[in-house]
């Protein structure tokens, strides 16, 4: 709010200064009774209208009641409507304001205030200003020479200049542009003055170029070129020209002490806020003219497009999108050039972005937006504190969509400030096809561009964009047929006299330009020179700057002189015919082309090579920067290509190529080809000279091979920067600049390059006989580097190329018939694959968790865990999965855990098998969710929360994906429909449009399979009819004006269902629909199953007029008889051959059918015959067909998949498997259009399955098959004392297991029948308690194999009202005696709860003590001294074992400090003082509260009471001083004296204190003391349960899987320098 009101207050007191600045132009206005502007700036209307609109906006500040009679008319909503006496109409503009020309703002000024224009000057008065500017000179040019060192030289030649325009200012015409220069110069005078050494420093260039400008006039002054009085038009016309030229110095100064300013002056919490936005410094404006990618055009030409540009600026009433769309070489940048320097001098602010494929930030189309904002918070200072705001109220700028972006960092806060900014602001983003973002492309950028011109207008923002027609793009601005919301301009399309005259143009003045660089010998050219290059140009402005350049040189070195080169240019094209064609152009571009090859390389005859050796490294090089997939720099480039190659050595083979590669000044600039025509006429034979032509797939070979040898070469060791595994550097700013700064320096632009695009260059390359070497090097690479490579792409931010990679290189492998890879390579491969696949979130947390926390899981028999596991570093083998780790890889590729607060209700996957899209339902409180997953690369893509996803009705959805990448989804029950662009993330309704008459049967609603259509049935209100009907969605234009479209489901088509007396039983008409209707794969027809056991099929029509409907033959007495109900739920193999459904009693079976195609009129329609029936113990929750209908695959409600193969009349069972999710049923299952991966969906996790090795491996027993569950989830995890064994049981009874932790192997296996409740070790380890709920069982010695034979058994007291349990158990400190708590199972029984001690060797009872009649018992424990306690709801009891029997009641008794607590642990401390427990209760208001409760014996009273945070899901234990409490996930101090409890930091270890700690249960990781993260967990479920005992880790989850885990601890952080 503070930064509001500063912005505010800055906009006030601009509005103050701009209030005096007007009386001061009034005051100067009172002689003037008109003002005609002069024809220079009457040219545009924007100009024309300027000083009218200043009349205006000085009527509105000063509060007058109306304007001067000799304004002009302005239609702008913020200023009032006037009007001119000569009745004419001037294009609507804002006012003009040259101090908003430069980002200073300032509208201080120290020029006089007088009242009167000046007369003409005195003789006197010229003679001393020209005076003053020749001593000036005399003094200035001597040292001007030498670079201006002297700061007050520079300044009085800014005196000087001040005093010629004075002159100027008398002139009526020019009077305007001199008053606003000198007093843009006046007050930098004032600057420079009072600015210090740092601003005198920086003026001191400026003042160099100001000192030409004067040299220039005073020469023209003495040579009678200009008279002293500047009152002729040609001296008019010169002073403009040198206006503009001081103009442009007084922007880049201004534009020079903002960023000096914003360095110096800006607070630093706005600066670290700034630099919190994802911008790219090579889209900056003067980027593309250092690399020569881009030059403004020259003066004179385009002028009709420049002007059509202007009007569009400053045209108030149109802020349309301007598109300015042409083919290469039309000249689009070099436009957008002289557009973006332009503007300012219209008062304009200009935010630029200019694409290039030359880098990576600025190809990205999500940096575009955040960019354009950086530069705004330069060069308009009042915007700066707004988006600053909003920065701080984001924690996560740079994952903001690219709509949030737009609306929240340029709309919002310009729309507040729009009432103070009388001009636009022009945000341009040029050769927008250059964005190859794999993310988000340009359409969906296009779109909501379009969208958001309504809030253009009102934030006044005008925003230009500049590509080639593109199909993306095109298809982006097509819907606007109307130009409604954007405008364009189509270059290739421009008049080609325009065209001709530009070129035209253009040639002169370079051949000019190179005239005057080459005076010895002289270049002498003519008319008919320029009139060849331009007929042959047309329309390609490409083709004269290429030939232009290539007449010129080099500077350095030339074959031949420029004049040669001319003769030879034109002569080659003098018979090309005027044609305008561009085809014909292009063809000479390649003579022109062709011409400059053999210029460079070739000897005088034209056949032979001038330099053998030079010409063939020359053309290497040539190729490998057409081929780069990414542009490398000198340096890089020659690391890339081998040590024959330098950067000086390359320059020199490029030199004579410079008119088609650039020459970088710097070796770390990329080296770039200049126009895209060049690489298609190098890359195409039939264009290309045969002995320059460049064979792709011989040089991706090449490149392949040379990107192995620097990946070999450099990936030499692990851990290649140095990171400290614990920590992860993305958290903080801090960790990220480290990262960055580890990466600089050693990981080489070359290195990732390679690690980029090896696998791309391989695909490419043709592999034959002589790719030995290749192959080779490959083979060596997969034993030796892929870890390492992994690590570095994690580095890089490029994980997601990885699988990708790896994919299209396997099967390009696979598919060779010349070369085949050794077996262990492809099985490397395949295992890199699915490591990154299955751990993709593990991995990316931290580039040292390849080796961590994926490596180590690994399946021990996997080619890669035997091949990499003995070579890791020792400092990164920091885990030792003793137990836990599969032998063989099974089935599952992916498990995703659905986030714990949704549950999955359907699923879909896009048509190119990439993405995954699952609807979910959340809790009443929130909207629902459609998260998506990328399906080839394993991450999350990125989840949407909407009302419209919210699920009122469980299992009703349907959703489907668009052929344009949008998600429309179906909610049954309460017909609503939606529309998910995921691009925008932006959710639309979707209106059904249904006639009143109608009554939708919402039950068999069911959406076509690409989304477009909707089928269903309905019945007519009055006469009972029964019709189905097609819907189309489509988009619904607003007849309001301005008004918004609108997406609705149309009817398409109405099949009537007529009744049919013949056959009243097969008849829809008489019985109801059952489930959602199926449409068919190619969606011609629709398949509806009635409750009498029917299939009936609809063809739909063609057209509106024609209508078919028929019925199919019936199932009824073979699947109604084989299950004894009608079908339920109906599929459509992919290719439409096959029909399938599922019976609805119990869903235990499941029909299949082959649809025949019969001649229907002029139709092919589909019959069904059935082929077989299947039934099934289990129930059936889904079925699916494989891609090629060969596998039918069928999910049960027992997690199993079947996969059967159709063979004929008959089904044969491939194999089943079983899935690990135990405790959730198989809602979805469907294959990947690709046919790849088999989806599994359950409300709770997302099972990726590898179809090849389920189905289609070979032998069946080799085949890996999913990972088989335990029966029953894991109850409980129990360390021994020493931690030599690890106690597992589990939770609904079964077989239980002792674990040997050192060799991690089952050394004892026991049974119970019933609950578990308590596992507990003997202080000696010889003996092991097992508690359940009818009998506690003691067993001894541990280790025996005979698990059925316990040495001890006490079995629980019957009783005749209800069965008893046992609750716990505990040892006597001696390991002699056995207390057991007992109590009835019924809470509310008012039965007692007794507690038996045994002796441990005979069973013998002992004692039996009273416990009370609690609601719950809990658990018991034995003291050092003899202290025995039992915790209830009603509170804790203690006895004294030395008192018994004597004494058999209680010593005393502890109520509870709640009603009905859950006890879950209870400790004595050593001296039995203390005791201390945790437990937990229901809250009032919902959910579980965790509490802890230390008493002291001694003094009877408690000593503390707390509540644990509602994190701690699982308390562990308390420390022996109870100032401690541990939970799985951390350590809570605890504060007697205030009651508080806090997480502690980092923090020592003893022995009492758990080492590590579980955290993120959606994806585990395990922590250390300090909270540092020792690694990441991929493959655990929910529910795990953490035990630790020293560096023994023990995790168990739902599944049943059991890991074992030794860790090393973490050293310190490494400081100083990398190693």
């Amino acid at each position: 709010m503070q930064r509001l009101k500063a912005s505010s207050k800055k906009v006030s007191k601009w509005a103050e200064e701009k209030v005096s600045t007007l009386k001061t132009s009034r005051n100067r206005s009172t002689s003037r009774t008109s003002l005609q502007p002069s024809p220079l700036v009457d040219e545009h209307p924007y100009n024309a209208g300027r000083l009218a609109n200043n009349e205006a906006e000085e009527a509105a500040l000063l509060g007058s009641g109306t304007p001067s009679q000799t304004t002009a008319k302005v239609e702008r909503p913020d200023i009032p409507v006037i009007t001119v006496n000569d009745q004419r109409t001037v294009d609507n503009a804002p006012p003009y304001d040259p101090a908003w020309s430069s980002p200073s703002h300032s509208r201080k000024t120290s020029r006089s205030t007088s009242s009167a224009i000046p007369s003409s000057p005195t003789p006197s008065v010229l003679q001393h200003a020209w005076a003053l500017a020749k001593s000036t000179l005399q003094t200035a040019l001597p040292l001007g020479l030498a670079a201006a060192e002297s700061f007050p030289i520079a300044k009085s030649v800014l005196g000087a200049v001040v005093e010629i325009l004075k002159i100027a200012e008398n002139v009526q015409s020019s009077r305007r542009k001199a008053v606003e220069t000198i007093e843009e110069l006046e007050r930098i005078m004032a600057t420079v003055e009072g600015g210090g050494e740092r601003v005198q420093e920086l003026w001191k260039e400026h003042g160099l170029c100001l000192m030409r400008i004067l040299e220039g006039l005073v020469q023209m002054r003495d040579q009678d070129i200009i008279s002293a009085t500047l009152t002729s038009a040609d001296d008019q016309g010169r002073v403009d020209e040198a206006v503009v030229k001081i103009n442009t110095i007084v922007r880049t100064f201004h534009l020079q002490i903002a960023l000096q300013t914003f360095d110096n002056v800006m607070d630093s919490d706005s600066k670290r806020e700034l630099e919190r936005l994802p911008y790219s410094t090579d889209a900056a404006y003067g980027k593309g003219r250092q690399s020569r990618k881009r030059t403004p055009c020259l003066d004179g030409t385009r002028k009709e497009i420049l002007d059509e540009l202007d009007r569009w600026l400053t045209n108030w009433s149109d802020f349309r999108v301007f598109w300015l769309n042409g083919m290469a070489g039309t000249g689009k940048s070099t436009i957008a050039d002289s557009f973006t320097t332009r503007a300012p001098a219209k008062g304009v602010v200009v935010s630029s972005f200019f694409c290039s494929r030359d880098y990576e930030s600025a190809r990205d189309i999500t940096h575009i937006i955040p960019t354009l904002a950086y530069q705004l918070a330069f060069d308009f200072p009042p915007y700066r504190p707004l988006l600053v705001n909003v920065l701080k109220k984001e924690a996560h700028p740079a994952v903001l969509t690219l709509e949030e972006q737009l609306i929240k960092l340029i709309i919002d806060p310009l729309k507040s400030l729009s009432q103070q900014t009388p001009f636009p602001m022009l945000l341009l983003a040029d050769a927008l096809d250059e964005c190859d973002n794999l993310r988000i492309h340009s359409l969906p950028f296009i779109r909501f561009l379009l969208s958001h011109v309504d809030d253009f207008r009102s934030a006044h923002v005008k925003f230009f964009i500049s590509s080639r027609p593109a199909h993306e793009i095109s298809a982006g601005f097509r819907p606007d047929w109307s130009l409604t919301q954007h405008d364009h301009l189509i270059l290739h399309e421009a008049p080609l006299l325009d065209v001709r005259r530009d070129i035209l143009l253009y040639v002169d003045f370079k051949l000019k330009e190179i005239a005057t660089n080459n005076p010895h010998p002289p270049f002498i050219f003519t008319a008919d020179h320029v009139e060849v290059i331009t007929r042959t140009a047309v329309p390609l402005f490409i083709f004269a700057s290429t030939v232009c350049a290539f007449i010129a040189g080099t500077s350095t070195r030339s074959r031949r002189s420029p004049m040669e080169q001319l003769e030879r240019v034109t002569t080659a094209f003098i018979s090309t015919a005027s044609s305008g064609d561009a085809i014909q152009a292009t063809k000479a571009l390649d003579v022109l082309y062709q011409r400059i090859f053999v210029e460079a390389f070739l000897a005088a005859d034209g056949k032979d090579y001038d330099d053998a050796e030079q010409t063939r490294d020359a053309l290497f090089v040539v190729a490998t920067i057409l081929l780069l997939s990414q542009p490398l720099g000198l340096s890089a480039l020659a690391d890339l290509l081998g040590a024959s190659f330098t950067s000086d050595r390359i320059r020199s083979l490029l030199i004579d190529l410079h008119a088609v590669i650039t020459d970088p000044d710097d070796n770390s600039e990329p080296v770039r080809i200049l126009h895209a025509s060049f690489q298609d006429h190098l890359l195409t034979s039939s264009r290309a000279h045969p002995k320059f032509y460049v064979d792709r797939a011989e040089h991706h070979a090449i490149l392949a091979m040379r990107c192995l040898q620097v990946m070999m070469r450099s990936l030499v060791k692990d851990n290649i920067c140095g990171l400290f595994p614990g920590r992860n550097y993305h958290e903080t700013s801090d960790g990220k600049k480290e990262l960055a700064e580890r990466r600089a320096q050693c990981i080489s632009p070359t290195l990732e390059y390679a690690c980029q695009f090896w696998a791309e260059h391989l695909v490419k390359a043709q592999l034959t006989a002589a790719s030995v070497g290749l192959l080779e090097g490959l083979q060596k690479f997969a034993a030796v580097y892929l870890l390492r490579w992994v690590e570095v792409l994690v580095i890089i931010g490029s994980l997601d190329r990885a699988v990708p990679m790896v994919t299209e290189l396997r099967t390009l492998l696979s598919k060779s018939k010349t070369l085949q890879p050794s077996d262990s390579s492809m099985q490397l491969l395949s295992d890199i694959e699915r490591l990154v696949y299955g751990s993709y979130e593990v991995i990316n947390d931290s580039p040292t968790h390849i080796y961590v926390s994926a490596l180590p899981f690994l399946p021990r028999q996997s080619i890669l865990y035997r091949t990499y596991a003995g070579r890791v570093s020792p400092k990164l083998n920091i885990v030792d999965v003793i137990s836990g780790a599969p032998e063989t890889w099974d089935a599952t590729l992916r498990r995703i855990n659905v986030p714990s607060d949704v549950d999955a209700v359907s699923f879909v996957i896009s048509r190119d098998s990439r993405t995954l899209a699952c609807h979910g339902r959340t809790n009443k409180h929130r909207p629902g969710s459609l998260i998506l997953w990328d399906v080839v690369s394993g991450r999350r893509i990125d989840a949407l929360e909407d009302e419209l996803f919210r699920n009122q009705f469980d299992m009703t959805w349907d959703i489907a994906f668009r052929a344009d990448g949008r998600i429309v989804g179906l909610s049954r029950r309460d017909l609503r429909i939606w529309c998910a662009d995921l691009h925008l993330r932006r959710v639309e309704p979707v209106r059904l449009v249904v006639a009143s008459r109608y009554m939708i049967d919402w039950s068999t609603l069911a959406l076509s399979t690409d989304g477009s259509r909707l089928a269903g049935a309905v019945a007519t209100t009055t006469q009972g009819e029964r019709d189905i009907i097609i819907w189309c969605m489509r988009t619904i234009t607003s007849d309001v004006p301005g008004g918004s479209n609108e997406l609705a489901m149309t009817t398409e088509h109405y099949l009537h269902l007529s009744s049919s007396a013949e056959n009243s039983e097969d008849d829809l008409c008489q019985a109801s629909i059952c489930g959602p209707l199926a449409w068919s794969p190619d969606g011609s027809s629709v398949a509806a199953l009635c409750e009498v056991g029917h299939v009936h099929l609809y063809l739909i029509p063609r057209n509106a007029t024609t209508s078919y409907s028929f019925s199919s033959s019936s199932y009824k007495d073979i699947a109604t008889a084989a299950c004894g109900d009608e079908p339920f739920r109906t599929i459509w193999s992919p290719t439409g051959e096959y029909f399938a459904c599922i019976h609805s009693r119990n869903h235990s079976g499941v029909s299949m059918f082959s649809v025949d195609s019969t001649a229907y009129g002029d139709r092919r329609v589909p019959q069904l015959q059935k082929i077989y029936s299947l039934q099934f113990v289990e129930g059936v929750h889904a079925i699916t067909f494989h891609p090629g209908d060969i596998c039918l695959t069928i999910a049960h409600s027992t997690f199993k998949l079947d996969f059967w193969i159709t063979e004929g009349d008959r089904a044969t069972l491939l194999t089943t498997i079983e899935l690990p999710d135990r405790e959730d049923e198989i809602q979805h299952a469907a294959y990947t259009p690709d046919g790849t991966r088999l989806i599994v969906c359950t409300h709770r996790h997302i099972t990726i399955l590898d179809v090849d090795s389920l189905v289609w491996s070979g032998e069946q027993s080799k085949r890996p098959t999913a990972v088989t569950p335990s029966t029953s989830s894991i109850h409980d995890l129990c360390f021994s004392p020493s931690g030599r064994f690890l106690a597992t049981t589990l939770r609904s009874g079964g077989q239980h297991m002792l674990w040997d932790t050192q060799t991690g192997h089952v050394v004892q296996r026991f049974r119970t029948d019933h609950v578990m409740r308590q596992v507990l070790f003997s202080k000696g380890e010889d003996k092991l308690v097992v508690v359940s709920d009818d009998e506690t069982r003691v067993y001894f010695p541990l280790g025996a194999s005979d698990s059925s034979n316990p040495a001890l058994v006490i079995k629980a007291t019957p009783h005749a009202i209800t069965s008893f349990h046992f609750a716990s158990a505990a040892l006597s400190p001696d390991d002699t005696f056995i207390v057991v708590s007992e109590g009835p199972q019924r809470p509310k029984s008012g039965l007692p709860w007794s507690i038996f001690i045994y002796y441990v060797n005979t069973g013998q009872e002992l004692h039996r003590l009273e416990g009370g009649t609690p609601r719950s018992g809990g658990p018991v424990s034995w003291s050092s001294e003899g202290l025995i306690a039992f915790a209830s709801s009603d509170g804790i009891r203690v006895w004294n074992f030395a008192e018994l029997p004597q004494k058999s009641s209680c010593s005393f008794h502890l109520e509870s400090p709640h009603q009905w607590p859950k006890f879950t642990y209870l400790s004595f401390s050593p001296t039995s003082e203390r005791l201390a427990c945790t437990y937990y209760r229901q809250r009032r208001s919902g959910g579980i509260q965790f509490s802890a409760w230390s008493f002291d014996l001694i003094s009877r009273s408690t000593i503390y009471q707390v509540d644990v945070p509602h994190a701690a899901t699982e308390m562990t234990g308390i420390s022996p001083d109870a100032s401690e409490i541990y939970t799985e996930q951390a350590i809570y101090a605890v504060d007697s004296e205030s009651g508080t409890v806090s997480m502690l930091g980092a923090t020592t270890e003893t022995d009492s204190r758990p080492r590590y700690f579980l955290s993120n249960i959606e994806y585990p990781s395990v922590l250390d003391l300090q909270r540092r993260r020792v690694c990441r967990l991929s493959a655990l479920a929910r529910k795990s349960r953490f035990r630790v005992h020293g560096h023994t880790v023990a995790i168990s989850d739902e599944s049943g899987r059991i890991l074992i885990l030794h860790i090393k601890p973490l050293p310190p952080p490494s400081t100083g320098s990398i190693r």
